[in-house]
């Protein structure tokens, strides 16, 4: 492997990662809005501050199909340069370091004060074309993962961490075993802020899971679709089902 081309490769996907749709699309549609303190109201009087600019932001701040097409931008801008590396150099590694740059630059993007969002559309833009297979066995990974434990917040953290044992059983490459643990670590790291508001909001006695259940679905593309499945699937004994939120 040359150093010079796994440094550019570096440089390259931390400043497309960089590219902050999020904080673009906000100040076209929205200006004024600001994505970095974003407050979200329940029907209980719960408010919670999301800190993040991202995909997820922009869907609680302006509008749902802005933050999908937020989150189709920053899959591409990942995905696109692995893929021309993948071409470029198809027995190096380099499209791997690009590609796990271009989810730092997405998470502390230097266009943008390295306010970013949380790396996960720029990480599965980049394992559609790493290997596409991890995409949907992350997915069921984390859906088994929430009808069993019920637990939604936690429930991303087992689809990336189900692409570790995956890629190894795929590709056999320690390579993409270290790809797959650092989009890990940086994703627990992005997430510190949120682990430490759960935290103190379950100190505090609010049912922050259920909140967090429903933040979350409500602003993925198929949210209400999961919320049904989870519904569907839930215990008998469970006091309060997860409920669709109301537009």
């Amino acid at each position: 492997m040359n150093l010079w081309i796994a440094l550019a490769a570096a440089v390259v996907g931390y400043l497309l990662g960089s590219i902050s749709f999020a904080a673009l699309l906000a100040r076209i549609f929205a200006p004024g809005v600001d994505l970095g303190h974003t407050e979200v109201t329940y029907s209980e009087g719960i408010k919670v501050v999301m800190t993040n600019v991202s995909a997820t932001t922009l869907s609680f701040a302006v509008s749902k199909p802005l933050g999908m097409l937020c989150s189709l931008l920053d899959m591409a801008k990942a995905a696109v340069p692995t893929l021309a590396f993948k071409l470029l150099y198809p027995q190096a590694p380099y499209f791997l370091i690009i590609a796990v740059a271009a989810v730092i630059g997405h998470n502390w993007p230097l266009f943008n004060r390295f306010r970013g969002g949380r790396g996960f559309s720029p990480t599965y833009g980049s394992l559609f074309v790493i290997d596409w297979t991890s995409v949907p066995v992350s997915f069921l990974a984390s859906l088994a993962f929430m009808i069993i434990t019920r637990q939604v917040f936690f429930g991303f953290l087992t689809a990336l961490l189900s692409v570790i044992p995956w890629l190894w059983f795929r590709t056999r490459s320690l390579e993409h075993v270290l790809y797959a643990v650092a989009i890990n670590v940086i994703y627990m790291i992005s997430m510190i802020p949120e682990i430490k508001m759960y935290r103190e909001q379950m100190k505090a006695g609010i049912d922050m899971e259920a909140v967090r259940n429903l933040s979350v679905l409500d602003v993925m593309p198929h949210g209400d679709r999961v919320k049904q499945l989870l519904a569907r699937f839930r215990r008998p004994s469970s006091d309060t089902p997860i409920q669709g939120g109301q537009r």
